[in-house]
């Protein structure tokens, strides 16, 4: 599913790679699922719903994968900083 989000986001169907990233994320799939979320949140951010962006970056940097979490909360991070938030992109 989140294969067919990474297709959909090249072929600029925004709406369909959400629908799969979102239901990759469901599936609580240790590996798979905090991609999905890292990917879904990097989606919003590039699209400019900087809320959902936060809420799913935070969601990937919450979890336990070996790489995830540190590519979603530098993500976090820079998105914060570009916002003027410098308090919150340092934690």
């Amino acid at each position: 599913m989140s294969n067919l989000g990474g297709l959909e986001v090249r072929q600029g169907h925004v709406e369909q790679a959400r629908h799969w990233y979102t239901r990759a994320a469901a599936t609580e799939h240790p590996e798979i699922a905090p991609e999905a979320a890292e990917k879904l949140g990097r989606l919003e951010v590039q699209l400019g719903d900087l809320v959902e962006a936060r809420r799913w970056l935070a969601a990937a940097a919450g979890t336990t994968h070996a790489v995830v979490p540190g590519r979603a909360a530098l993500t976090l991070a820079n998105l914060e900083f570009n916002e003027h938030q410098h308090e919150k992109a340092r934690v």
